[in-house]
């Protein structure tokens, strides 16, 4: 459930509605993470106190035992700004005690002064172990150092979401000039179907002209036929007129021939 949290907050960090694979990742390295600095502390009503060791419990001979198992913690140098931190097992009772960070000769010497004192003792070894109890093996760093950095896995999701940002725009853009040249190609297209279609009926209208001029032709052809027949028949007319009134005439003097005889 912890983990299906965490990757609930991966996901709203990243204004996603859904949780994917990545963030069940991210959830599951950030609960490891916390496991293992929350492994020496116990926190109760809002407060953080380590996990003490019953050495160090309040008891009548709590002073000398505190005394006794604080003597047997060697301290260790900071290698390189390495954090490294020591632990002592008890042999008399068997039981191994949990790991102490490193101090100082100061912060040693303090404890020797204040053994006495059991209270004390304990109120400055729960001081130390809640500023040093993320140091772990090996020098693992701060959580809290690590998911606040530079590099961590939310600044590395953040720059993952701008870079789809840019790459979504780029999309877009690329969609939108994809469009405006579709466009004209397609008004293009129509234009050119239109002027297709338009060729075509030029053609047909020449054809139509074509055939129009060659009845036009053959018109004429016969106008001037029967022009010619015309022409013709007025001049056969006009001798059968010629002729019938020569005739007529020559009727009309035989009449009088006969008359007079």
């Amino acid at each position: 459930m912890q983990v299906l949290e965490l990757a609930g907050n991966a996901a709203r960090d990243n204004n996603k509605t859904r949780i994917v694979p990545r963030h069940i990742q991210l959830a599951v390295r950030n609960y490891e993470e916390l496991s293992k600095l929350l492994r020496d502390v116990t926190i109760t009503n809002g407060e953080v106190m380590p996990n003490i060791h019953n050495l160090l419990l309040p008891k009548k001979t709590g002073g000398r035992r505190i005394c006794q198992f604080l003597s047997n913690v060697p301290v260790k140098k900071r290698d390189s700004g390495t954090r490294t931190f020591a632990s002592s097992s008890d042999k008399s009772s068997g039981i191994k005690s949990t790991s102490m960070p490193s101090m100082s000769q100061a912060e040693s010497t303090n404890i020797h002064m204040e053994a006495s004192h059991p209270n004390s003792v304990l109120s400055e070894t729960a001081h130390s172990v809640v500023h040093l109890s993320d140091a772990r093996e090996n020098g693992v760093v701060l959580l809290e150092d690590k998911f606040f950095g530079q590099e961590t896995p939310l600044a590395e999701m953040s720059k993952l979401n701008d870079e789809i940002h840019r790459k979504n725009e780029q999309i877009a853009s690329l969609g939108r000039q994809i469009a405006d040249s579709i466009v004209p190609s397609h008004d293009k297209k129509d234009n050119f179907e239109e002027s297709q279609v338009k060729a075509a009926d030029n053609r047909i209208i020449q054809e139509q002209l074509n055939q129009k001029a060659n009845e036009i032709e053959d018109l004429k052809k016969k106008v001037t036929i029967l022009t010619v027949s015309k022409e013709e028949l007025e001049l056969r007319n006009n001798k059968l007129a010629y002729e019938s009134s020569y005739a007529k005439g020559l009727a009309s003097c035989c009449c009088r021939v006969k008359g007079c005889v």
